[in-house]
């Protein structure tokens, strides 16, 4: 029988903090976004939902893509974190856009934005949880990574929703 290291605490901390403010960003993303579009730019909020699912469509080609690339990258970084490096000023400039528009916000501003932070939040999302997967090769120390990660997600859902 082989013996399995643990993953320490701090490590899992480093590995999941970065989920707190994904969720906090996401949040707003998911519960004002819309409304703020329909009310600023009087955009109905069947087109928005059309807008959306068109944007949210693109990650049907960027999904696999971004995670084959993941593969095969090769720096002294690692294969995932520079994804992630790449992914993070993009969706952060993204969300900026979206929710400081400027006065002349047409649809097509809309649906560029959106797919823009959608693949900064694949270049993050999909290293992301494939550097979780690779933590340890044990199946119950993963666990200990993805549960770890997931507590940082309600720390961020929690913060946001107080904000």
């Amino acid at each position: 029988m082989t013996s399995v290291l643990s993953v320490s605490r701090n490590k899992i901390m480093a590995y999941g903090g970065l989920s707190t403010p994904l969720a906090m960003i996401g949040y707003p993303i998911a519960i004002w976004l819309i409304p703020f579009y329909s009310e600023v730019t009087k955009f109905q909020l069947a087109l928005l939902a059309d807008l959306l699912l068109i944007a949210r469509f693109t990650d049907v080609i960027t999904d696999p893509l971004i995670g084959q690339w993941g593969d095969i990258t090769k720096t002294r970084f690692g294969r995932r974190k520079p994804w992630i490096v790449l992914g993070v000023p993009l969706m952060i400039y993204s969300v900026y856009k979206l929710f400081i528009p400027g006065e002349d916000v047409t649809v097509t501003y809309f649906l560029i934005w959106m797919m823009l932070m959608y693949l900064g939040s694949t270049a993050i999302g999909i290293p992301y949880g494939a550097w979780g997967a690779e933590i340890s090769p044990d199946y119950h120390q993963r666990s200990r990574v993805v549960s770890g990660r997931e507590a940082f997600v309600l720390i961020g859902l929690l913060i946001s929703a107080l904000i």
